[in-house]
């Protein structure tokens, strides 16, 4: 990476260390209400460490008091394959529909064809609306091909193609790019919008580089480059993303891994660039406590105040014997998510 930009600076990782865990969740003794949007990520069934589920609930803080944030639901075919899951949201104690996803699956010249519509609940006529479909072929080595995307909400002409997205990988499986196309229904065919080329050094990804199609010069723009570094155990250690502006390429974000082994702590800071100051802004922090099998233990959410870091949630996490999550706490131990495992 040939910029004036580029400093590796290590005292974030010692800032890591200096961070008294204890404190930390001392520190987290006020309220906190749930934050919605960010915990459905775990209501998903697909999830790493998550245990296929037959509902997920999620709580939410009130007051004083613990209520139903939402309940999703999943149903599964004989081959165990799911085949709905359907979100309710619940306010005021009563509950309304969100969405369902359906599933369906087949076999398309040896790939695996996966499909799933989104459907929207609509509230007038009490059906769930198709709103858009989403068919991903995976190869038989399991990697994903292709992604292409139906607006079935368009009118006047529902179920139109929308977006598609090609990858293309190296003979070791390593992704080489991904084109993101959309349909002209003018042309009847594809046009490339958006295309990211990934580059790579003794096996790690060191640079990835998206580009978005000019129609008056016909060539490929560069937009956006982010740029991976590795210590020497091939560990991530920095990812810096630019932007292209001026015939010149201008930091944005840096997101900084660190690991202190004799605390056993994982710590994600995250920066933004400050042109006037001509260096990093703190911006948010993420540090996990591991427990014996390395897993997630605890994880706490900091924002910098402009001074200081100052603690925002806390969560714990609840395993059962296969190692999957099963709970999720809050800062106060109270349950804010169930999973309820098949």
């Amino acid at each position: 990476m040939n910029t004036k930009y580029r400093k590796h600076i290590k005292s974030e990782h010692l800032k890591l260390k200096r961070l008294n865990f204890k404190n930390l969740i001392l520190s987290t003794g006020k309220g906190i209400l749930f934050v919605f949007g960010w915990i459905i990520l775990f209501g998903s069934n697909t999830s790493t460490a998550q245990c296929k589920s037959d509902s997920v609930v999620t709580y939410q803080v009130v007051g004083e008091t613990r209520v139903i944030a939402s309940v999703e639901y999943f149903t599964y075919d004989l081959k165990d394959s799911l085949l709905t899951n359907r979100l309710i949201e619940y306010q005021n104690g009563k509950a309304f529909p969100l969405y369902e996803n359906k599933y369906s699956y087949s076999k398309l010249k040896g790939n695996t064809v996966i499909a799933y519509e989104n459907c929207k609940w609509v509230a007038e006529r009490a059906i769930f609306k198709p709103v858009v479909k989403v068919t991903r072929t995976y190869s038989k080595n399991g990697l994903l091909l292709s992604e292409v995307h139906d607006d079935l909400a368009a009118e006047p002409n529902p179920a139109n193609l929308d977006t598609k997205i090609d990858f293309r990988y190296t003979k070791t499986g390593d992704l080489i790019s991904n084109l993101l196309s959309r349909w002209n229904s003018t042309t009847n065919s594809w046009v490339g919008e958006s295309y990211v080329a990934y580059e790579y050094k003794n096996g790690l990804m060191t640079e990835s580089t998206t580009s978005d199609w000019d129609s008056s010069s016909q060539d490929w723009k560069a937009k956006w480059r982010s740029d991976y570094v590795y210590d020497t155990n091939k560990t991530l250690l920095e990812t810096v993303s630019y932007r292209f502006e001026n015939y010149a390429w201008i930091p944005d974000t840096r997101t900084y891994y660190g690991l202190d082994s004799t605390q056993a702590l994982k710590g994600v800071i995250v920066q933004k660039w400050n042109g006037a100051k001509r260096g990093w802004d703190n911006q948010s922090y993420y540090v996990m406590k591991l427990n014996d099998k390395d897993q997630t233990d605890t994880e706490i959410h900091l924002s910098w105040s402009g001074k200081e870091w100052v603690v925002d949630l806390t969560f714990f996490y609840i395993y059962n014997e296969q190692g999957q999550v099963i709970q999720i706490l809050n800062d106060k131990k109270e349950i804010m998510v169930d999973r309820f495992c098949r």
